[in-house]
């Protein structure tokens, strides 16, 4: 095997193994690639889709509860749309998700979301049947035939059928703020007491007709009512089990795409690693192989050398031409060896930049690394605000709701302390007709009448005080709201740089690797001129030594031909 072969031999090595690196390295590469694209292209979207869906439900069920609280239609229809929003974005996560068992649950949850808006649609029609106002629905008509009644017993003056009336509006009142059936049998009889005072008054026969048609009216509404609110609030019931069930199926299936996101992430870091330990085995093994075909080439040039000497020595013709090419030789070798001398400095002067790059580039890698954790620190960080935020909402909402429910209960204690006073008034009227015997009774009925008013007075300031509370609410509820989206965008940028910061570690690995296979690939030239400029060292030496073996050869050879031939072959040789 002569030296050009070997030479082939060992740079072939060196390269097939370089290529075997970078293969490995694609493959890799691409396996990671392939991790980071579910990732974001599946697991990420499923965790979105999961989270908004969370946010909406959440948003539906705050306005269910305000609907229930203050029978505004505005919140049937928000929740409507929140509700649509859930089974959109559910649609959304089984148009990209992979996984069986995650496209179930959001089918689960598609499914237990029309239960639910169904739900509250019946629950809706029911309050709407009730009266979403006092003057409609059954509230309405039991309320226009109670004033009718009202306005009648107000013409005939009549202060026994007033008291009477007045109790059965107390516990139509009762009712309300207490929706306990039992005040129906209440209403019921005073109503057929009303009817038989009417009688032992002996009214017209016409006039207790038509009262008793509004009587019989308003009872028929009130047991409607009735009857329909007890329904709505059976059906209130539903609907909070079927809203559960909601926010459970989406908690559950965000809690396994957050599963899904950590064991793709563990999945790409593995795949990175392992493609760097492979890379690394094969620039070793490469480094070593081409060390050991380099030692082998320069005993191979050594023993050429050794055989061109020797021959020089038999030459025994031709020392003329032998000198001459010996000086060009030598000439050739001394500029040869210079050039390879400088070549190899220039050479470890390029290894030791590339070493410092190499090493910039891992130190670039670790911070970008330790970035993407600090990234994902701020991300949960956010995303624990965010829900904070939320039960904030859900807090100060309910306490709007209560602020509500005290208002309307002071609204019912002003009433009262109305018709207490038209009943006191009624009562001064009646006293003064009975002269002297009423005296007693006139006073009695001004300080219920003076009681009445200032309750009533008193209810009016407190009534003024939960507005202005619930104004206050209806401010810190708006900014919460702001609050939130705030904390919404800090999360949407934090995963965005998040995303970038991974690129840039994902960047900085490859570039460190390209620059330690250049490295390596330098080295190898490196050893390899330095061994080539050793060679040319040895040569130019060799060439002296020709220059100065042919120099006595020629001499020797004149010698000889002056002994053999005289002084004129001599001198024609020389």
């Amino acid at each position: 095997m002569n030296v050009n072969q070997k030479i082939w031999i060992g740079f072939g090595s060196v390269l097939l193994l370089i290529g075997l690196g970078s293969t490995v390295s694609y493959l890799k590469s691409s396996e990671a690639e392939q991790s980071s694209s579910r990732l974001v292209k599946v697991d990420i979207a499923e965790f979105r889709a999961a989270k908004f869906a969370d946010e909406e439900i959440s948003m539906a069920r705050l306005y269910e509860q305000k609907f229930a609280g203050t029978r505004d239609e505005k919140w049937v229809q928000q929740l409507n749309a929140r509700t649509d929003s859930v089974k959109q974005n559910m649609l959304s996560l089984k148009a990209v998700t992979t996984n069986t068992a995650h496209a179930a649950t959001a089918d689960e949850i598609i499914v237990a979301t029309d239960k639910y808006t169904a739900l509250f649609a019946r629950y809706h029609e029911f309050m709407v049947k009730r009266g979403l106002t006092p003057d409609t629905g059954y509230e309405g008509q039991l309320r226009t035939a109670v004033h009718a009644v009202e306005s009648k017993v107000r013409d005939q003056g009549l202060a026994d059928l007033t008291v009477i009336m007045l109790m059965v509006r107390r516990h139509e009142k009762d009712y309300l703020l207490r929706s306990d059936p039992k005040y129906l049998t209440e209403i019921d009889a005073r109503i057929t007491e009303f009817t038989k005072t009417m009688a032992e008054l002996n009214l017209p026969a016409d006039l207790q007709s038509d009262i008793n048609a509004k009587w019989t009216a308003y009872a028929d509404a009130m047991r409607k009512l009735v009857e329909t609110e007890q329904a709505a609030l059976k059906t209130s019931a539903d609907l909070t089990i079927a809203g559960d069930k909601v926010e459970e199926l989406v908690g559950k299936l965000a809690a396994s795409s957050t599963q899904s996101i950590d064991a793709t992430q563990a999945l790409t870091l593995s795949t990175l690693a392992g493609g760097r330990q492979t890379v690394v085995t094969i620039g070793l093994g490469s480094g070593i192989i081409g060390a050991a075909m380099a030692v082998w080439i320069a005993f191979s040039l050594n023993s050429l050398n050794r055989s061109i000497h020797n021959a020089t020595r038999r030459i025994d013709n031709g020392s003329g031409e032998i000198l001459s090419a010996s000086q060009q030789l030598s000439n050739s070798s001394q500029t040869l060896a210079q050039g390879s001398s400088e070549q190899a400095a220039s050479l470890e002067e390029t290894s030791a930049s590339l070493e410092e790059i190499s090493s910039m580039t891992r130190r670039n890698a670790d911070s970008a690394n330790r970035a993407k954790e600090l990234t994902a620190q701020t991300v949960a960080a956010a995303d624990n605000g965010t829900l904070e935020i939320n039960q904030m909402k859900v807090a100060m909402d309910d306490i709007k709701a209560s602020s509500d429910d005290i208002s309307n209960i002071i609204k019912t204690i002003d009433q009262i302390a109305f018709q207490t006073n038209i009943l006191a008034l009624n009562a001064a009227v009646e006293a003064a007709r009975a002269g002297e015997a009423g005296a007693g009774f006139a006073v009695v009925a001004d300080e219920v009448r003076s009681l009445a008013q200032r309750a009533a007075q008193s209810a009016r300031e407190t009534a003024e005080k939960i507005e202005n509370s619930k104004r206050k609410s209806d401010h810190g509820v708006s900014i919460s709201q702001k609050v939130s989206i705030s904390f919404l965008e800090i999360v949407t940028k934090a995963r965005e740089v998040d995303s970038l910061v991974a690129e840039i570690a994902q960047a900085s690995n490859e570039q460190s690797t390209g620059i330690s296979q250049v490295n390596s690939s330098v080295t190898q030239i490196d050893k390899i001129t330095q061994s080539n400029a050793a060679a040319a060292e040895e040569s130019a030496s060799a060439s002296e030594e020709l220059n100065a073996q042919a120099t006595m050869l020629k001499s020797t050879v004149g010698d000889l031909l002056s002994v053999v031939g005289g002084s004129a072959m001599a001198n024609a040789t020389a």
